[in-house]
């Protein structure tokens, strides 16, 4: 029995060490895979901040801590309807703007996203009425 066991580790070793396509991408220092890493989602920007002055509206909300390349600005309506695109910045950037804002009341939203495109959930403000 002892000499079975010996046998099958080897082969597992030997698999391993071998690259063969059952092998599995070489673990980080925190143990996860670059793969696995790539597929993560972002923490989400906290504190959004929401002003509308001289018919624009301007989000801005402090950095993550995370490897973020881009966030992306978002609006919808108070009451129903999905979020519509306002703009999009760098991850070195923690404000956008929206020139053209809809009339009424809005719900601003930010999410991060990675180099991968995956993206954070998005965090809302509260509504905001726009004149």
């Amino acid at each position: 029995m002892i000499g079975e066991l010996l046998v099958v580790a080897v082969v597992v070793l030997t698999s391993v060490a071998c690259g063969s396509p059952e092998a599995s991408a070489p673990a980080s220092a925190t143990g996860i895979t670059s793969e696995e890493a790539a597929r993560v989602a972002p923490l989400p920007p906290v504190s959004l901040r929401v002003v509308a002055s001289a018919g624009r509206v301007l989000l801005s909300w402090p950095a993550t801590g995370e490897d973020v390349a881009r966030y992306r600005c978002l609006r919808r309506p108070a009451l129903t309807g999905g979020w519509v695109p306002v703009s999009a910045v760098t991850g070195a950037e923690h404000s956008c703007r929206d020139d053209h804002p809809s009339a009424g009341r809005s719900v601003y939203g930010v999410q991060a996203v990675t180099g991968y495109g995956v993206a954070s959930t998005i965090t809302e403000s509260l509504p905001i009425t726009v004149r």
